[in-house]
């Protein structure tokens, strides 16, 4: 999805039509490829919008941009908008905003203290306290409808109906709930491209599968506010138990699972806590059963799971946890140079390379952006090739599979073709070099753009042998899933393919498992790696 121009141009208003024309491309796109897995009143509501009027489109386009549900009239006027008033009028015909009132909490905010003063006729006393306060006062003495009618006699307010309904719509246009319509406005601006891909099928092929992410999402909403509602959690382990009925379920409710348990773990409910991980195999859950079990001094039943890792470990934290627990030192050791600190810092990885960075070299903190931006480069026709079910909505910066078990398996022919034309080095360095000129600012999950403006490509391939770069990224390609973190967060360049990774630790610290899986792997590809230990004075 490139652009030649930006359709928007920076301090300058949008035409007339451009968020009006956004939800119209958003909610056809929903509409011809969801529409049986809606209700029929969600499917009437998104035809109520592409039926309206211009001016009752441009208005509701304004409203979802904002944060809601309840505006103010006097806000409602946009030069795009003709008659604001007709608009209002329209919308409210066709059911998408209301004139009655729901919770009055969040309608109250949109008052000036002394508007609410005014109108309430408050004490002396009271107007001497902050908004808030006034606010809670009201909300105890009134009731929602009272405020309802009480405010709109300062000012009149419409509310947005259908939240819920928008909020879909926004999931399944952008594929994700970290998308929204400001999504549009960056990519028009020119500050982000996207590939431009043919769609495959939907990303949900059934009524279930959308039912089954909207819960799992629900339900991570709720562990999130598990601290503010702790007895929800017996409730959250039930909903869950009943929607994991194998463990082969979604990964959605897998990862809401841990979030739980680790939740009620925290909390000192063990027992509870081991029952929340057995619904899930996904890392680090077995691992957590095992500290469990070791606490709860269910020795045998510790060791045993300890072995059953140890012998199928699922991920490379879970190998590198079986291989040390209960065994201090055990487990590949990276090289480790301590040092004590000589003065203030900042960030122990900046004083790290004001220390390690000679006069002649250079250094940059980068963690794993390097070895996934060159991966992301080096493999951008295989992420982006057209791989049935991959690619599914028009703003996607990866495959939904990018991070499977089986990406590289099911592009196992075009990955093994793309590596064979790449076997010389100068034809890697010009793929390279023509990847980044091509694609620079186009959206890649892998690739930080950031990191190529601060130290450019022709940079990265001065410091590091074509070997190196073929090496990291072959393996990383393969073990995305596993592999995507854990890297050493500086690369110190001394000279021309004199160069290294370091990890550094303050006085505290100590190397996480993925951590020292990475250096597991470093050391097997003969990279030179190490841990930099800042001791105190």
């Amino acid at each position: 999805m490139a652009n030649a121009e930006p359709v928007l141009q920076p301090r300058q208003p949008a035409p007339a039509d451009y968020y009006q024309n956004n939800l119209q491309q958003a909610f056809s796109f929903v509409l011809e490829r969801y529409a049986d897995m809606l209700s029929a009143d969600d499917v009437d509501r998104l035809q109520q919008f592409l039926g309206a009027s211009a001016d009752a489109q441009r208005l509701l386009a304004r409203l979802l941009t904002r944060a809601g549900p309840y505006f103010l009239r006097s806000t409602l006027n946009y030069a795009e908008v003709s008659s604001p008033d007709d608009a209002v009028a329209e919308l409210h015909q066709r059911g998408l905003i209301s004139f009655q009132s729901g919770a009055a909490d969040r309608l109250i905010k949109l008052y000036t203290k002394n508007a609410l003063c005014e109108r309430f006729n408050l004490a002396a006393t009271i107007r001497k306290l902050t908004k808030q306060q006034i606010i809670e006062h009201l909300l105890g003495r009134y009731t929602d409808r009272q405020l309802a009618q009480r405010l709109g006699a300062v000012q009149a307010w419409v509310r947005l109906r259908h939240l819920s309904l928008w909020r879909l719509s926004r999931l399944l246009f952008f594929g994700s709930t970290s998308q929204d319509w400001s999504t549009f406005v960056r990519k028009d601006l020119g500050q982000i491209r996207y590939e431009e891909l043919p769609l495959s099928r939907p990303q949900y092929q059934d009524a279930a599968a959308l039912s089954e992410r909207l819960l799992a999402q629900h339900l991570q909403y709720l562990c999130y506010r598990l601290d503010e509602y702790p007895q929800l959690a017996p409730a959250l382990f039930s909903a869950l138990t009943e929607a994991m009925h194998d463990k082969s379920t979604g990964d959605r409710l897998q990862r809401c699972a841990l979030l739980l348990a680790h939740w009620v773990e925290r909390n000192l409910c063990p027992d509870l806590a081991l029952r929340i991980y057995e619904l899930t195999n996904k890392p680090p859950a077995r691992e957590r059963r095992v500290r469990i079990l070791q606490r709860l001094e269910q020795l045998e039943a510790a060791g045993s799971l300890r072995q059953e890792i140890l012998n199928a470990p699922l991920s490379a934290k879970e190998q590198v946890f079986a291989e040390r627990f209960g065994r201090r030192g055990a487990g590949f050791q990276p090289p480790v140079t301590e040092m004590r600190i000589r003065g203030p810092y900042d960030s122990i990885e900046e004083y790290a390379l004001t220390e390690l960075v000679p006069d002649s070299g250079w250094g940059v903190h980068c963690e794993n952006s390097l070895v996934r931006s060159l991966t992301g480069l080096l493999y951008w026709p295989v992420i982006f090739a057209d791989v049935e079910d991959a690619f599914t909505n028009p703003f996607q910066s990866a495959p939904h599979d990018l991070f499977s078990e089986d990406f590289c398996q099911r592009r196992r022919v075009l990955l093994s073709k793309h590596e064979r034309g790449l076997s010389d080095d100068s034809e890697l360095v010009k793929f390279l070099t023509r990847t980044v000129q091509a694609k620079n600012g186009t959206a890649n999950r892998l690739v930080n753009w950031t990191l190529l403006q601060t130290v450019p490509l022709e940079q990265w391939l001065e410091a590091l042998p074509v070997k190196v770069i073929r090496a990291l990224c072959q393996f990383l390609i393969r073990n995305l899933g596993d592999y995507r973190s854990g890297f050493p967060d500086l690369f110190i360049c001394y000279g021309p393919d004199d160069f290294e990774f370091v990890e550094v630790k303050g006085p505290n610290d100590q190397l996480q498992p993925q951590q020292r899986a990475w250096f597991r792997v470093l050391d097997e590809l003969k990279l030179p790696a190490r841990v930099f230990k800042l001791k105190p004075r």
